[in-house]
């Protein structure tokens, strides 16, 4: 079983599922509609743009450094987005198509990032990966604690993974014979 960083955050019997990088692209591939929820200390902004497919929250602070790579987020503090992903009868999403069913966290302080999981474990149907270094127990899956080298890499095998699974469109003249 894997140790929270905050060793003094334990949240009882419902703790997330340590996963590896593949194991977390396969998940990211099966949800059919996934937010990426950002924070102000975000470094991987390229990755968070990769992870998204359009679909993200960003912390005012970033939005600058999103719009430089051509990305248009949704400016928004946590706990607004939090909230928002909590109530899914009454919100419909960034683009009112209905509620996101996977919420992927990146990019905040371990504690205050513990507080927003821990809200959508309790009252909120929506599964959340937290792609942080340290192991996060609120959210649905999580890395385990992993040094920055290590941590690094598992970023890339992510995206590496989630690439590959992703699934490449096929040139065809006559899309009416691809099966899909």
């Amino acid at each position: 079983m894997a140790k929270p960083y905050f060793t003094g955050n334990v949240p009882g019997i419902k703790m997330a599922q340590v996963m590896t990088p593949e194991q977390m692209a396969k998940i990211i591939k099966k949800a059919k509609r996934k937010i990426v929820v950002t924070g102000a200390q975000l470094k991987e902004v390229n990755e968070a743009i990769k992870l998204a497919d359009g679909a993200i929250i960003a912390a005012p602070n970033m939005l600058q450094a999103f719009k430089e790579k051509g990305a248009t987020p949704v400016a928004m503090n946590k706990v607004n987005a939090t909230n928002l992903l909590r109530d899914a009868s009454n919100w419909k999403g960034l683009d009112g198509k209905g509620p996101y069913d996977m919420a992927i966290y990146m990019g905040s302080p371990y504690y205050y990032e513990s507080q927003m999981l821990s809200c959508l474990k309790h009252f909120s149907s929506c599964k959340t990966i937290s792609i942080s270094r340290f192991y996060q127990p609120n959210a649905t899956y999580s890395f385990d604690n992993l040094s920055e080298k290590k941590w690094e890499q598992a970023l890339a095998d992510l995206l590496s993974s989630w690439r590959s699974r992703n699934g490449r469109k096929i040139p065809c003249r006559n899309r009416s014979r691809v099966r899909r």
